[in-house]
């Protein structure tokens, strides 16, 4: 019985052949550590986009708030808004100024033009990574 088993296994076995082009296919295919090599090379092509990426100009908006009765904060609010008037300068004004608010927004093209090299050697050193 454990003859005609064997015997039945084997010719199973052959049925399912496959040829060398088809078993090195699926040897690759389900290497994971193929595949884990495949993951570090996408990485070393990602840390070189984000080397060349620090080269090139960037857009910075920055925005903020404040709202003060400080007497020197309202002041400087004040100066800052260009807003001074003559009737700023009493001394109950000065003192007890009462609340102003101050909106900030700022819109910048920042260009990296000189580093000492970093940039430069940071790209160098992620291409040779990759």
């Amino acid at each position: 019985m454990s003859l005609l088993a064997v015997f039945f296994s084997t010719s199973s076995l052959l049925a399912n052949e496959l040829s060398l082009k088809d078993a090195v296919a699926y040897a690759i295919a389900h290497n994971p550590k193929l595949q884990v090599a495949g993951s570090r090379v996408d990485q070393a092509q990602a840390e070189v986009d984000v080397a060349t990426g620090k080269m090139l100009p960037h857009v910075d908006v920055v925005t903020g708030f404040a709202r003060t009765n400080s007497p020197l904060g309202f002041f400087g609010a004040k100066l800052q808004q260009q807003q001074i008037r003559a009737a700023d300068f009493t001394p109950s004004s000065l003192n007890q100024p009462g609340y102003i608010n101050n909106y900030q927004s700022q819109l910048a093209l920042n260009m990296p033009l000189f580093a000492g090299g970093a940039l430069w050697a940071g790209r160098k050193q992620a291409d040779e990574l990759a």
